[in-house]
């Protein structure tokens, strides 16, 4: 373990070095602008970060032809399009272009509020609306609080009073809502209404290791979101948002499908912003608990969050226990969930143009209670663990531009008290409580990686990361030194491509506990939104384990040797459509010696994902 954690840091002294010399420069800013154009400004209603990640040199405009000139050129607002032989028209031809018309312009920027047309196609923005996306100056504040910058040349300003975050508030990474929804008036003020319409399937073969021709099991999920999005006022938003959907499942082959639906509540919060001009806000009901590569936490519960966002700096501090059941009809709750307190803190600082430095921590207390030694209760009922811990750590995270090289650098810590429960069968739906034991818990873990973007043919970008979270060599001495992860967490990110997925293995999910994780990957992108990504997942124990948390096999370790396997994963992202989002990926997992004679057996899973946003 410690060559590869002194190689390790070593890779991030060097990284550190290059980020020096570089952040000077700077790293490319995208914003994405929508507003509308008066008074010689763009005044905006909703701003989106989109990274730094793509050539500067390429833009976006969207909006409602205002006039055509000649020479093949048309403004949109103030801005100039001009186009070629070689643009392709999608949805429409150039004969068809014509004052009123809306549309959606991407190409080169080659001059102040003008661009060269690479694609064109018709787009739904209301009539006085106007998107730009290009690379954005830094913002100044003006005397009334509002603050102004330069996009593509032109003046941009946003009032102080605009929920410029809405968009993070409303809406998870894992979803593709599109840009204009549908929008009615209520009581005089706009209420948006949207969601997704999705359908997952995921099958499975080989999970228990025995080469057992009937272990192959099928599960098909249909679900259908609903989001209600509804201003107050111009610093109150409420959202809304409910779930229901059905799933049937087959274990092995020749078993009947077995079905189960369910409705429960999904988000469903007020938010204040800007309180007294002091720039927090707070967010109340159930809500989004999200941090962006799902390290630490990616979930909804019911709490109470205070915000503070500045340009540069953002901070959180939040409460969180669930207060009533999930499920409105069918479902099941989780009893690992039950009197579960959380304070959970966050904060984040851009340090440089391209460079965040945050901070975590979590205080988690399990207020459930437990069974006396003897009691029988319901197997549905089993809570094997009644844990008080604290999490904290931090992340160093950003881009350079030269070469386009992204790095991260996380670590964690895990204190506090643990009280297991051992259950044994009492015959039919029933278990006894067979013995309680306490542990202090004491755990630690980093994980580290630098993804290369590069300007070849494809877009190929590189990847190569390591993790590793601690083990306890001495399971007797009272004290638990394997870390364990939130169980709020989710483990899922994103390199090149256009989707996220599950970066420790989207077939094994193993937690980051008495693991090492050692990953590589490339990824080309397709057309114009759409990728593929081949990564290989190399793992190991810190110690010998008969049990693997976190992952979905139907078998566990022996306890004799540290070689868990290799899984290889290929993910393809398909995003070409404004509505249609397609996700399939397909996984190997070959198991390693720590399997005993079961090395070399391998596991297959395939899944395919559709959805349908409005």
């Amino acid at each position: 373990m410690i060559a590869p954690l002194r190689a390790l840091t070593l890779a991030l002294l060097a990284l550190a070095v290059l980020v020096g010399e570089a952040a000077a420069q700077g790293s490319p800013h995208r914003l994405k602008v929508t507003g509308t154009w008066a008074d010689g400004r763009l005044l905006a209603t909703r701003i989106q970060d989109r990274g730094g990640k793509k050539d500067p040199g390429v833009g976006k405009v969207a909006g409602t032809i205002g006039a055509l000139g000649p020479d093949h050129e048309l403004r949109i607002g103030p801005v100039t399009v001009a186009w070629t032989d070689s643009t392709a028209f999608t949805g429409l031809a150039a004969d068809a272009l014509a004052p009123g018309v809306t549309l959606e312009v991407t190409g080169r920027i080659v001059g102040d509020a003008r661009i060269l047309a690479t694609a064109i196609e018709p787009a739904t923005l209301s009539a006085d609306v106007l998107e730009i996306l290009a690379l954005a100056e830094e913002p100044h504040q003006l005397p009334d609080g509002s603050r102004a910058f330069r996009l593509l040349g032109l003046p941009v300003v946003t009032p102080r009073r605009v929920l410029a975050q809405s968009n993070d508030l409303t809406r998870n990474p894992d979803d593709r809502r599109p840009a204009e929804q549908l929008t009615v008036s209520f009581l005089g003020r706009p209420l948006t209404i949207g969601g997704e319409v999705g359908t997952n399937s995921d099958m499975q073969r080989g999970y228990d290791l025995e080469g057992d021709r009937r272990d192959r099991s099928l599960q098909l999920e249909q679900q259908l979101d609903l989001e209600l999005t509804y201003p107050l006022s111009g610093s109150a938003l409420i959202f809304l948002k409910a779930k229901g959907g059905y799933s049937s499942e087959r274990e092995a082959v020749g078993d009947p499908l077995v079905f189960d639906w369910a409705l429960e509540r999904g988000e469903s919060w007020i938010y204040l912003d800007d309180i007294g001009g002091t720039g927090l806000g707070l967010q109340v009901g159930r809500q989004n608990f999200h941090e962006t590569r799902e390290w630490w936490w990616d979930k909804d519960l019911d709490g109470a969050r205070v915000r503070y966002d500045r340009p540069t700096v953002h901070a959180e501090l939040a409460f969180a226990r669930d207060v009533a059941p999930v499920s409105i009809v069918g479902g099941a709750s989780d009893p690992e969930d039950a009197g579960i307190r959380r304070w959970f803190g966050q904060w984040g600082w851009l340090w440089r143009r391209g460079h965040r430095l945050e901070g975590f921590f979590l205080a988690q207390q399990d207020r459930s209670g437990h069974p006396a030694v003897g009691a029988r209760i319901l197997e549905q009922q089993e809570d094997d663990s009644d844990a008080d811990l604290r999490w904290f750590g931090g992340r160093i995270s950003g881009e350079l531009d030269r070469p386009r090289l992204e790095y991260w650098i996380q670590g964690a810590g895990v204190r506090g008290r643990d009280t297991r429960i051992d259950f044994a069968s009492a015959g039919g739906d029933s278990s006894l409580v067979a013995g309680q034991s306490g542990m202090t818990v004491r755990g630690w873990a980093l994980d580290g990686g630098l993804s290369l973007a590069t300007a070849l043919p494809g877009r190929p970008t590189f990847t190569v990361s390591y993790a590793t979270g601690s083990g306890d060599g001495s399971p007797d001495d009272g004290t638990d030194r394997a870390f364990r992860q939130t169980g709020i967490h989710d483990n899922n990110g994103k390199f090149g491509g256009v989707d996220r997925f599950r970066y420790y293995g989207e077939l094994l999910r193993p937690e980051l506990s008495n693991l090492q994780v050692v990953t590589a990957a490339a990824g080309v992108r397709l057309l114009r939104s759409s990728s593929i990504e081949l990564l290989y997942h190399h793992y190991r124990q810190i110690h010998p384990a008969a049990s693997l948390p976190g992952a979905r096999l139907d078998a566990d370790p022996e306890g004799r040797d540290r070689g868990i396997g290799d899984e290889w994963d290929l993910v393809i992202g398909l995003e070409e459509w404004r509505h249609f989002e397609v996700e399939a990926v397909g996984a190997l997992f070959r198991a390693g010696p720590a399997f005993g004679d079961q090395q070399g057996t391998t596991v297959h899973s395939l899944a395919l994902k559709i959805d349908y946003n409005f």
